[in-house]
């Protein structure tokens, strides 16, 4: 191979997400003296990619007007003829779709497909994923929960798929911040407790239990605002039912903010009501700043969140246990502190960033190793 690892890294979009934030704390990161990289976006360049510009990195994008518009995706030859790539490195479904007959058509030789939730609403996913698997050299996961569900519903090989976390960088979130200075930035009340919760405002992110438990709360603890921090197709849906409970003076929308850190700050409390997941980025950043957290128990939120001890963990589509322990978190500030400072070291201890790259740099170099290996014993075969 070449003296540097040249890297393809598709994604199916660049705005705000968990996938998305993860590429670009990954490819900023990396050291390039060992590594040529690349970034194509399926889509437009959306938040990051102005952003990985900045930072150095060569960012592609084929303006895709929807996921499966093949017209545009002629646009990806241009970019990777003659440019012998090593590695293509995808993430989010279909560009790991896309990114398995890129690899085969242009004979990249080392495909690595990341999955970064566990899909539940869309089965045909996983069928295309099973039928398209031997394309595949690695498939990574972010949780044992993950891991274990591909499995199970895809039958993929246990060799042929690995866990690599999620990780956060712990310098965006010492602060300090000023609580008072934020809360009036974002025409937060000063006097009011903050539930907050952050996701895309799609069905797997549970928005409307969040919003049913919001009323329950209310019902005992008066002084609490409830923020929303994401977009997507459902906002009109969810603020209909909001209007609906007489919500609409509790609960705010906020599109996404920056530094996300900022605005976590200002909650007193962290929710996520997903009806399924995988490791969500905002839990971590809420539990790299030790605020106390309520989670859902679906996918590798149980293995970051211990019941009682880190947080509070409740069955999914449940608003009377959601609401509970929302106010179960401002029954005790003291035990809720501890969990919070428990909460930061389950992070610095297993999810940080520098975990994350250390892992992915092993991955790439130990299949660069097998791919190459293969390539001695075939060289030498031919040549006998």
């Amino acid at each position: 191979m070449n003296s540097k690892i040249k890297i393809l890294y598709l994604i199916s979009e660049l705005n705000v997400g968990g996938a998305e934030t993860m590429l670009y704390d990954l490819v900023t990161r990396l050291d390039r003296t060992l590594f040529d990289i690349t970034v194509v976006s399926l889509q437009d360049e959306g938040h990051f990619g102005p952003l990985l510009k900045k930072a150095g990195i060569t960012v592609e994008s084929l303006d895709m007007d929807h996921k499966w518009d093949i017209a545009k995706l002629t646009g990806i030859h241009t970019i990777v003829k003659d440019k012998g790539f090593d590695i293509i490195h995808s993430l989010m479904f279909h560009a790991n779709i896309i990114g398995r007959i890129v690899a085969k058509l242009y004979k990249i030789p080392i495909n690595i497909s990341a999955v970064h939730t566990i899909e539940k609403g869309q089965l045909w996913h996983l069928a295309i994923d099973r039928m398209t698997r031997f394309l595949v050299t690695k498939e990574t996961v972010v949780c044992d929960a993950a891991r274990l569900y591909m499995m199970e519903k895809t039958r993929i090989k246990s060799e042929k798929i690995t866990v690599i976390n999620n990780g956060v960088d712990l310098t965006q979130y010492t602060g300090p911040f000023d609580i008072e200075e934020l809360k009036k930035q974002y025409e937060l009340p000063p006097d009011k407790k903050i539930v907050g919760t952050i996701g895309s405002l799609t069905k797997p992110k549970g928005h409307i239990h969040f919003i049913k438990a919001a009323k329950w709360v209310l019902s005992k603890e008066p002084d609490t605002i409830f923020v929303i921090v994401g977009r997507g197709p459902l906002k009109k849906k969810l603020q209909h039912k909001i209007i609906q409970l007489d919500l609409d003076k509790h609960i705010r929308f906020f599109d996404y903010v920056a530094p996300i850190a900022n605005m976590l700050a200002t909650f007193d409390c962290f929710v996520l009501s997903s009806l399924w997941e995988g490791v969500p980025i905002s839990l971590l950043e809420a539990m790299a700043l030790k605020k106390p957290v309520v989670v859902t128990a679906t996918g590798g939120m149980t293995e970051v969140v211990k019941n009682d001890k880190t947080g509070f963990v409740v069955p999914p589509a449940d608003e009377k246990y959601l609401s509970n322990a929302i106010v179960e978190v401002f029954k005790d500030p003291t035990r809720t502190a501890e969990m919070g400072s428990s909460a930061y070291t389950t992070i610095t201890q297993r999810y940080t960033i520098e975990s994350t790259i250390k892992k992915t740099v092993f991955l790439y170099a130990s299949l660069v190793a097998q791919f190459c290996k293969k390539k001695e014993v075939k060289e030498k075969e031919g040549s006998t």
